[in-house]
């Protein structure tokens, strides 16, 4: 089969790696569906029982296949759009954003948002990284040494096995309680209120803690006084829901310029007085711009959305 370019739409299956192959992680037929630009008709790959090469699926179906380990499905799950060429955009003095792929959370369709600060040495500090492609690592490239990967929750970890295999001198810093979770990858130190000396000049970190679920570590670039914040505070684009999950996400309060916290992870926090100090911390760092990782970047009054998205806390 040739390929026509990159697919427009596809169902990506969570599956697990044996080797340098990969093998569905339930023995029901699982289809993968790629609909491929100038056909009207989509293909269907039987992946019953069968291990296929990754690069064999990249190679023949220009298809970017997400790899999510460790969890079996019955199902395959929508993920849309399939393919956008990496784009470093840049939002400050040595700062810069790279949109990924919408990956499925429970059905739920989540964008994803990777930041990209320069160091003054010339090397790169990711912030949640996204999925890697040849694409981005070029572009990369081009601005410096990918250098230090950074996971700022539990929930941002996808991808960063494909990094660490890329950029093997890179160190993976985790956020509190990742590197519990995700024991078959090596991670530098947990982070915490102190930033390490590695970007201790540049970039400062305090933990948002109080939960007795996640924990996520707020950062503060200098140069270009922007609060990165992941999931902390969600501003989706209500459109991008429909049924039922436009409702439940709005009843969850994370649409929307008005959007925060989820309030069922609101409820978790019962010490809010290490919240606060927290919160009060990234306010004092008075950041300008607000990057989070899934809504829009905000440019300005960034102190100001916070406080209100984070009133919660009390």
């Amino acid at each position: 089969m040739s390929s026509c370019g990159p697919p427009e739409t596809a169902f990506v299956l969570p599956i697990c790696p044996v080797g340098s192959l990969f093998r569905p992680p339930c023995t029901a037929r699982l289809l993968l569906r790629l609909g491929f630009l100038g056909q009207r008709d989509p293909v269907r790959l039987s992946l019953h029982g069968e291990r296929l090469a990754l690069s064999q699926v990249l190679r023949e179906h220009s298809f970017q296949l997400i790899v999510t380990p460790n969890h079996a499905i019955t199902q395959p799950y929508r993920y849309a759009p399939l393919y956008t060429p990496p784009v470093l955009n840049p939002v400050g003095e040595e700062l810069w954003t790279v949109e990924g792929p919408i990956v499925s959370f429970y059905s739920f369709p989540y964008p994803t948002r990777m930041a990209v600060a320069r160091l003054a040495n010339r090397q790169l500090w990711l912030w949640s990284p996204i999925a890697l492609t040849s694409e981005l690592a070029e572009e990369l490239g081009k601005l410096g040494e990918v250098r230090y990967l950074v996971a700022p929750n539990k929930l941002h970890h996808l991808f960063l096995i494909e990094w660490a295999e890329r950029y093997p001198g890179a160190r993976m810093y985790a956020a509190p309680g990742l590197a519990k979770k995700r024991p078959d990858l090596t991670f530098s130190a947990e982070l915490g209120d102190e930033s390490p000396s590695e970007w201790q000049n540049e970039i400062d970190q305090t933990v948002i803690g109080g939960s007795f679920v996640m924990d996520e570590v707020v950062f503060f670039h200098r140069p270009s006084r922007s609060a990165l914040v992941c999931d902390l505070i969600q501003k989706h684009d209500k459109s991008a829901f429909s049924g039922w999950r436009r409702w439940a996400m709005q009843l969850d309060g994370m649409v929307g310029p008005d959007g925060s916290t989820p309030r069922e992870w609101r409820a978790t926090f019962n010490k809010r007085a290490v919240a606060r100090a927290g919160r009060d911390a990234v306010l004092d760092w008075n950041p300008r711009q607000l990057i989070v990782a899934h809504g829009p970047i905000i440019p300005e009054n960034a102190k100001d959305v916070i406080a209100s998205s984070l009133a919660w806390i009390g």
